[in-house]
């Protein structure tokens, strides 16, 4: 079932707003769909896609919610530019042999191995917190207080 929604297609005659309901297996107008799809594939945002595609968000996630198929659907076209990138850099680092580009791969990738990461380990010794050993002098006391 294809349901063209049409955004204020009726007046505001104040008050509460009315209850919008889908039915099972609703969808969007091909026109709509390939706006949507489109916008999907450029990896943008729900949000970004139903203001390129001229629908309300509102719309947009009561039809989501309807349809799981079409939801996991648009999820996967999100990924398509990232998908994009990963394939360039790759082929540029197998075809062109790109040494910086590969250093620079496999230190977002292979983090534990090639990261720039600090050991901060204590060697077995006791961990002296950063305000550790500064004392104030209690004067009611006499003796001196741990911060």
């Amino acid at each position: 079932m294809k349901i063209n929604y049409i955004v204020n297609s009726m007046k505001d005659k104040g008050g509460r707003p009315r209850k919008i309901t889908a039915l099972a297996g609703t969808t969007f107008s091909g026109e709509v769909m390939q706006e949507l799809k489109n916008a999907f594939r450029l990896g943008m945002n729900n949000t970004e896609s139903c203001l390129d595609a001229n629908i309300s968000e509102r719309i947009f996630y009561m039809v989501m919610k309807e349809n799981e198929k079409l939801k996991e659907y648009f999820e996967l076209l999100q990924k398509n530019v990232n998908m994009i990138a990963k394939r360039n850099i790759a082929n540029k680092i197998i075809d062109k042999k790109d040494i910086e580009l590969s250093k620079w791969w496999s230190e977002r990738k292979n983090k534990k191995e090639f990261g720039n990461n600090i050991d901060v380990t204590t060697g077995g010794e006791k961990v002296v917190p950063i305000l550790g050993g500064i004392t104030l002098n209690n004067e009611n006391k006499g003796t001196d207080k741990n911060i």
